[in-house]
């Protein structure tokens, strides 16, 4: 209570099995660097090329396609 009172950021500690039912926890995994980039940027107004310059000259990652 006290460090909520002082505006510490602060959670409790969990044992690992109250930790694997965290909706937290069970959330999907973040997208990679760059993986949504040619959507964001595209959507943002920026045509195909431009976005295709931009990640050339290394302003916009993309994630390699496998």
């Amino acid at each position: 209570a006290a460090l909520t009172v002082t505006d510490v950021t602060c959670a409790p500690c969990l044992k690992r099995h109250d930790l694997e039912a965290s909706e937290q926890i069970q959330a999907k995994p973040s997208p990679l660097l760059g993986q949504h980039s040619r959507a964001i940027v595209t959507e943002l107004g920026r045509s195909n090329g431009s976005v295709d310059d931009l990640i050339s000259a290394g302003a916009v990652a993309e994630t390699p396609r496998s």
